[in-house]
């Protein structure tokens, strides 16, 4: 099964009508649901999508409650050996502008064997990574 990790400017770029990659996200979004795909995702994105959308509480809660109920979306804990990790890349990689959330989000992907992430973020591409958007 094909895993992909879902970043909060793809999710953003999803829900939210005027964001200028919203059409590209659609239409990858619905090539996706034709495959059979494993979206993975991380308790600091949700964090994320939360905070990005709090003047929208609608659309956050509605958002929010698909990323926790969705039977094709996993949700990964950053447990303290994640952070550990992720910290220490952040401070190998000090000549980046990488934050924790986008580097803890590249060692799930590492530990996942995941090749893909549903963005438009430069920083996953860097790293190594395929983005979508």
């Amino acid at each position: 099964m094909r895993k992909i990790f879902l970043d909060t400017g793809g999710i953003l770029a999803l829900v939210n009508k005027r964001d200028t990659l919203h059409k590209k996200a659609v239409q990858v979004n619905g090539a996706l649901e034709l495959e059979e795909v494993r979206f993975i995702i991380t308790d600091y994105i949700v964090v994320e999508i939360g905070n990005a959308l709090a003047k929208h509480k609608e659309l956050a809660i509605k958002t929010l409650d698909h990323l926790q109920t969705s039977e094709d979306i996993q949700r990964t804990k950053i447990t303290d050996e994640i952070f550990d990790q992720a910290l220490e890349l952040y401070k190998k990689y000090s000549d980046k502008d990488w934050g924790l959330t986008d580097i803890s989000s590249f060692v799930i992907m590492q530990r996942e064997n995941i090749s893909e992430a549903f963005t438009a973020d430069y920083h996953f591409k860097q790293f190594g990574f395929r983005i979508l958007l």
